[in-house]
């Protein structure tokens, strides 16, 4: 008699639901903001009202994101408990991803405490690599810096992430890479960061992709 060892259909129902475009970017979304509404999600992945309509209430019907109406006027959309457990084993998959050497997209973490300017920098990069967010000093403390290949941080002077929250990433021995963004030049005199590219604001998305292409070359030659 063969043991009945659990229904094999749901791990497939939830690994094809976030292979799906846009799933998994908009729960690490609404996870990374908080409750957001439609709106916002629509202005920062730039897709069709339909399209964010049938994926959203996806999510919803899986139990992922919660959906809520606000005295008539507006509704948000905010990651369940459910939804916080999924991320979480996305999260340990990564990590073994990352140790059998399956890994073939490179993961970069947008770290910018101004939420529309960290949105900016990962919308800029989330056609080429698998992109994580991080607007708090409490995100950035819980990333899985083992799974992270490049962190891009926007430096500011008087910011509440500053430079020091960064310093584990910016040891030599370790394999992440870091690019600096930063107002001017001379704001770079005051960072003592290895493995660190940098930029001067303004950045358009070529230059930024270049710099990221570059510290993971950097990378590859010291291996």
């Amino acid at each position: 008699m063969t043991e009945d060892c659990g229904d094999p259909c749901s791990v497939r129902e939830i690994s094809s639901l976030l292979s799906k475009k846009w799933r998994l970017n908009l729960l690490r979304a609404v996870q990374t903001d908080g409750p957001c509404r439609f709106s916002d999600l629509k202005r920062r992945f730039d897709i069709s009202s339909k399209v964010l309509t049938n994926s959203l209430n996806e999510l919803t019907d899986y139990g992922i994101v919660e959906r809520t109406a606000h005295s008539g006027v507006h509704v948000t959309y905010s990651l369940t408990d459910s939804g916080a457990d999924l991320l979480d084993t996305v999260g340990d998959l990564d990590s073994w991803t990352a140790r059998s050497g399956r890994k073939t997209v490179p993961t970069v973490l947008v770290v910018d405490d101004n939420p529309r300017l960290n949105n900016l920098f990962a919308d800029l990069l989330h056609s080429d690599y698998d992109v994580r967010q991080a607007c708090e000093r409490r995100q950035l403390e819980r990333q899985q810096f083992e799974v992270t290949d490049v962190v891009v941080f926007h430096y500011k002077p008087r910011g509440p992430i500053d430079h020091s929250a960064l310093q584990s990433v910016a040891k030599p021995e370790c394999d992440c890479r870091l690019v600096v963004v930063v107002p001017t030049r001379r704001h770079l005199e005051r960072l003592e960061l290895h493995h660190c590219g940098h930029l001067v604001l303004p950045v358009t998305k070529p230059e930024l992709r270049r710099c990221i292409e570059h510290v993971l070359d950097c990378r590859a030659d010291d291996e």
